[in-house]
C-alpha cells in the first residue's frame, strides 16, 4: 500500500510540472548558447542561464544549466522552470558604440569600438556626453538614463558607431594630416 501511495504522489508531482511518465526534464547546458537542451542528470525542475540586458549582451559569470542560480548571481542569472525553458533569445544584428569617459572636465573616448548587443525587435542606440559634467554612462552601447536625458549631459543616435565626438586629439591628427599633406603637395602640385 505504501509503495502505491508513493507511485501516485510521485505521478502528481509529474503532472504539476507538466512531465510526463519518463520524460526527461531538458536545459541547455554549458557555455554555447546555441546549443540543444539535452536531460539533466539530477532531479533537477528548473533550468538557469546567462541574464540578457538590451544593447549590452548575455552576462558573462553565468553558463546554461539545471538547477537554481547560484546564491549571489541573481543580477546575471535568470531561472525558469519548463523543461528546455532557458533558450536564450533571438538576436539581432550587433552593432558599435564608442565609451567615454568624463572627469576633471574632460571627455574622454576609448580608443576601440565597443560591440553592442541587441534582442532581434530592439534598435541601435549609442549614447554620448552632450557636456563635460554630469556623464555618468560605463557604456555607450544603449539609451541615456532618464535623469541624463532629462539634465541634457547625454545624447543618444541611432546608427552604428554614430556617437563619435571629435576629441582634441583627433583634431590635432586632422590639423596634422592636412599641414602634412600641404607640404607634400607643394613639392609637386604644379598648379600651385
Amino acid at each position: 500500500m505504501k509503495n502505491f501511495l508513493f507511485t501516485v504522489l510521485l505521478a502528481g508531482v509529474n503532472l504539476v510540472l507538466g512531465l510526463a511518465d519518463g520524460e526527461d526534464f531538458l536545459c541547455v547546458q554549458g557555455t554555447n548558447s546555441s546549443a540543444a537542451p539535452t536531460p539533466c542528470l539530477d532531479s533537477a525542475r528548473s533550468c538557469y542561464g546567462p541574464k540578457f540586458t538590451e544593447h549590452i549582451g548575455l552576462a558573462s559569470r553565468v553558463d546554461f544549466g539545471c538547477g537554481r542560480c547560484e546564491p549571489g548571481l541573481h543580477f546575471e542569472c535568470e531561472e525558469c522552470q519548463e523543461s528546455g525553458c532557458n533558450q536564450p533569445q533571438d538576436l539581432g544584428e550587433t552593432f558599435s558604440c564608442y565609451n567615454y569617459k568624463v572627469a576633471g572636465g574632460a571627455v574622454t573616448r576609448h580608443p576601440t569600438l565597443q560591440t553592442c548587443f541587441r534582442s532581434s525587435h530592439a534598435g541601435i542606440i549609442c549614447n554620448m556626453p552632450s557636456s563635460s559634467t554630469d556623464y555618468r554612462s560605463t557604456s555607450g552601447c544603449g539609451p541615456c538614463g532618464e535623469q541624463a536625458k532629462q539634465s541634457g549631459s547625454c545624447i543618444e543616435c541611432y546608427s552604428d558607431s554614430c556617437n563619435i565626438i571629435q576629441t582634441p586629439e583627433d583634431r590635432f591628427r586632422s590639423q596634422r594630416r592636412a599641414k602634412r599633406s600641404a607640404v607634400d603637395c607643394s613639392a609637386i602640385c604644379p598648379y600651385r
